[in-house]
């Protein structure tokens, strides 16, 4: 949802951030890491904890979006009460 919402608002960065996150930046160091100390349950948990961390992460990023003042949430695009149609 976090990346779908970014790239909605033309953020590519963060979107692209938030997808390669959680399937590579943060799944395969901790596959390859967890094992080493946890034996095969490490390997079982990398997916939620990469999962939680690319959570934290995008809840992060919206909060910092959703904060800023140049977002008008209440703006519209007919701003002219003009009903538009589309000709079939």
């Amino acid at each position: 949802m976090g990346t779908a919402y970014f790239q909605s608002i033309a953020k590519s960065k963060q979107a692209i951030l938030l997808g390669s996150l959680r399937q590579f930046a943060l799944l395969i160091p901790l596959v390859l890491l967890l094992p080493l100390k946890l034996g095969l349950t490490g390997v079982w948990i990398a997916t939620p904890i990469a999962d939680g961390m690319t959570i934290v992460l995008t809840l992060i990023l919206l909060v910092i979006e959703l904060r800023k003042p140049d977002n008008h949430q209440d703006t519209h695009v007919n701003q002219d009460n003009r009903d538009y149609k589309l000709s079939a």
